[in-house]
């Protein structure tokens, strides 16, 4: 039985620090598992006691135990017996082949009247029907962009006259009875700056430097 370093150690009383210094000066002999630079150390039991580690004797192994039988997982008897059908069963089934036969033939039809065949008489021109009977074929319509809205408060629900008597077409037409009373808002004039007289004066000063003329 060999050991791992740890475990070598902790058998020894020492850390595994001393021990790879006991391994290295020669102090401690051990076998490698393994080949390269980090093959694991291994050490024998005869090696510790050697350097003092007490180990047990190996003990004799314990008798193997027979192993428990194995549970078989065939059905049981009762299992494999067949279901036994009364005359009611037999009947129903032997009238459902019978039902079946006559369907793939084409000679029945089930309870909403359609054939193996995909046809019904009683709705020739509609195909094959559910137990809903002939629906009428839904018109798909695209939705408009003022149908989720109140009618009542649409603008173009109610007809509105103008100045002149005529039917306003839009809001920008020129009868719309908002247009001639319309008054554009006044513009607003920009206030002087502070120091706008005193500009105007360096101005003039200016102005009669360049001209020539001086104080």
């Amino acid at each position: 039985m060999t050991y791992s370093k740890k475990e070598a150690a902790r058998l020894l009383g020492v850390s595994t620090r001393t021990l790879q210094r006991r391994m290295h000066d020669g102090s401690v002999r051990f076998t490698k598992r393994g080949t390269g630079r980090f093959a694991e150390a291994r050490f024998s039991a005869e090696e510790l006691r050697r350097c003092g580690a007490t180990i047990p004797e190996p003990t004799s192994p314990e008798p193997e135990t027979a192993p428990a039988p194995e549970q078989s997982h065939e059905p049981s008897d009762i299992a494999s017996v067949p279901h036994r059908m009364n005359g009611i069963e037999t009947t129903r089934e032997s009238d459902d082949l019978a039902f079946a036969a006559k369907y793939l033939a084409g000679e029945a039809c089930d309870s909403c009247g359609n054939f193996f065949n995909g046809s019904n008489p009683r709705f020739q021109s509609s195909g094959p029907q559910t137990l809903l009977g002939p629906l009428p074929p839904r018109v798909k319509t695209r939705p408009g962009t003022a149908d989720h809205m109140d009618q009542n408060l649409l603008g173009t629900s109610t007809v509105m006259h103008g100045t002149d008597g005529e039917i306003v077409p839009c809001a920008n037409a020129d009868n719309h009875p908002l247009l001639p009373g319309f008054k554009p808002l006044p513009t607003a004039t920009k206030l002087p700056h502070p120091n706008q007289s005193r500009q105007d004066v360096l101005d003039a000063i200016l102005s009669g430097v360049r001209a020539g003329w001086s104080r």
